[in-house]
């Protein structure tokens, strides 16, 4: 998730870029300035969340590794700055916290959709346009349910209800962020083969979704 941001303004420009295409109008002048603008202000936001490296960027041998504390750390770290975005958009207006899940996540489809192509494959025209959106469209609601089960929590009185909902909602965040990589992994299917790492990113993005589920409910609650 820690180029979510540079995923949505990637979307955008895929469509100018088409739009550009289909009628021969220029990107230039003032659309151009102002995405340049955003884009670099969105990547200034998330340069803290660098990314898991060394043995923490790869799975752990056993599934105790999971519960190493600076592992837990660096994925709340690489995680964090956007789905913090995500929860603050939506509580700020839920409509405008839908279009911002739906630009990240279709951007990244959008961005694998268009390095395979730029690697010197074929795809057809409709599926280059339908995969961002589905893939958007899907994973735009999934990361919703995780994050309204997150912030339900707060509505719930007394230690056992609360604790009870922070396992929940740990678990609802974790169940949809591994079905947004398999949702990702099926639109890529649809122009080259099912990735063979799709078992490994669902665990991956479930474990996250945990460590997210858990920090932002106990936050919340």
């Amino acid at each position: 998730m820690q180029s979510g941001f540079s995923n949505m303004f990637h979307l955008m420009d895929g469509w100018a870029r088409d739009l550009s295409a289909a009628t021969g109008l220029s990107r230039g002048g003032i659309f151009e300035n102002v995405e340049n603008w955003l884009t670099q202000k969105a990547e200034e936001n998330i340069q803290g969340a660098a990314p898991a490296t060394g043995i923490y960027s790869r799975p752990p041998e056993n599934i105790l590794g999971y519960l190493d504390p600076a592992r837990i750390y660096k994925v709340a770290a690489e995680n964090v700055p956007l789905m913090g975005t995500f929860v603050a958009a939506t509580i700020a207006d839920p409509v405008a916290g839908v279009a911002l899940m739906f630009g990240v996540e279709g951007g990244g489809a959008r961005k694998t959709l268009d390095e395979f192509v730029e690697s010197g494959q074929y795809v057809n025209p409709v599926t280059k346009q339908a995969v961002p959106i589905i893939v958007g469209a899907i994973n735009a609601a999934l990361e919703r349910t995780g994050i309204n089960r997150i912030l339900k929590t707060a509505g719930f009185k007394g230690l056992k209800a609360k604790l009870t909902n922070i396992a929940v909602a740990s678990m609802i965040e974790g169940t949809t962020e591994g079905a947004q990589e398999i949702v990702q992994a099926i639109g890529e299917a649809t122009y080259h083969e099912l990735p063979k790492d799709t078992g490994e990113r669902f665990i991956e993005s479930f474990y996250a979704g945990l460590v997210l589920g858990f920090g932002g409910s106990t936050f919340a609650a």
